[in-house]
């Protein structure tokens, strides 16, 4: 016989080499694909690959890191990243209208209107008023409690906003409620007349417990209501 099979390799050993080999192989890119997919978890439902990077890159921002100093619950940290990425396409009003819509279906109309309120860059206003009257841990544990009720403190106009019916609602509200700070926002020029007229009514109301101020800025119209006594 022919030495030949005595220098050859043993077939099982062969074939058992080549599985580890292509396990290890797929192992690699596997483990690749599964922390990527852990890392986007939370915004997965938007499924569009190329929108979830985005999103995702948002996370690398000096505004995502700031908002990570004053938030802890992780759903709001997400929601802060979905409403960054709404203003960066607020000038593609399909792209944004199909983003809000994706938002409403995972987290409700309450997770829109965090994502809103981070939209129009408002944390840093009322974080920065709360911190004139609470300490920080206690500043933190009220944004987070405004966050699971976003409406306690803010309305959100839109074109079907009927300014009478809309302002006996927001009284009551702020009736019942005694908000340190409330806020009236708009975005487009048709909705900014609405937000005007229904903030005047408002205020005619509350005038001798709130203070008011209004700023415009890039198409937005903003009335914020502060407690005269929280000063």
């Amino acid at each position: 016989m022919s030495n030949s099979d005595s220098t050859s390799k043993d077939p099982i050993e062969s074939v058992a080499k080549g599985t580890v080999k292509g396990f290890l192989e797929w192992s690699k890119s596997e483990i690749i694909s599964i922390v990527k997919r852990y890392k986007n978890r939370d915004v997965a439902f938007v499924g569009n690959k190329e929108e979830i990077k985005k999103i995702m890159d948002l996370r690398k921002t000096p505004e995502f890191s700031n908002f990570k100093d004053y938030l802890y619950n992780r759903e709001h940290l997400v929601l802060c990243q979905l409403g960054m990425q709404l203003r960066k396409c607020e000038s593609n009003s399909t792209d944004a209208a199909n983003l809000r819509k994706k938002i409403v279906s995972k987290f409700g109309f309450n997770g829109l209107y965090v994502a809103l309120f981070i939209q129009n860059g408002l944390l840093g206003y009322v974080s920065n008023f709360l911190s004139k009257l609470y300490s920080k841990i206690d500043m933190k544990d009220k944004l987070n409690d405004y966050f699971s009720d976003i409406e306690q403190i803010i309305y959100f106009v839109n074109n079907k906003t009927d300014p009478i019916k809309s302002s006996r609602r927001i009284i009551n509200r702020i009736d019942s409620n005694s908000p340190i700070i409330y806020i009236i926002s708009s975005y487009s020029s048709g909705n900014n007349k609405i937000c005007k007229t229904l903030s005047n009514k408002i205020f005619r109301e509350i005038k001798d417990i709130y203070s008011a101020s209004n700023y415009n800025e890039n198409k937005r119209n903003i009335y914020i209501f502060n407690r005269k006594d929280c000063y």
